[in-house]
């Protein structure tokens, strides 16, 4: 996880300012497992200890990134209270998730907590989906769309 070096500075994912392009990504991260139409996925990235999926979301530049982690259902509390711990030391007491925040996904969203740092939003959720569990920590651009319901 990446914190910005200064609260009130450009917030960056992984060292990559909001608006970078598919190529300067690939030419710092390498090559992506996948890239569909921009949509950058790096399997087997380890973050906190943990066993991710790196993506950066690049419509037609980087608009947000994010980490999924899944674990079984029996551990996911532990996990997803170890990121939540780790995330606090780095921004601070969460913000209030706005009612009308818009989930984004299928699964059942069983927690979400939310920070905005430099107008980039983070949330860490934990989703269910059945046998396992995802969690999923994202970096949200102040250009993201997904941005619109939130106050800066």
């Amino acid at each position: 996880m990446i914190a910005p070096e200064v609260f009130g500075q450009e917030f960056t994912f992984r060292g990559h300012r909001w608006g970078a392009s598919v190529e300067d990504i690939i030419a710092i991260e390498g090559t992506p497992s996948s890239n569909n139409h921009g949509r950058l996925i790096y399997n087997n990235i380890f973050i906190a200890g943990y066993n991710a999926i790196l993506v950066f979301n690049c419509f037609p530049t980087l608009i947000d990134g994010e980490y999924n982690i899944y674990v079984s259902n029996i551990n996911k509390m532990a996990v997803y209270n170890d990121l939540l711990v780790r995330l606090k030391i780095l921004y601070g007491n969460p913000a209030s998730v706005p009612s009308d925040a818009p989930a984004g996904i299928i699964g059942q969203i069983e927690f979400v907590t939310c920070w905005i740092i430099s107008r980039t939003v983070i949330r860490i959720e934990m989703i269910n989906w059945g046998s396992e569990t995802q969690i999923r920590i994202s970096y949200i651009s102040p250009q993201s769309g997904l941005n619109d319901f939130w106050e800066f």
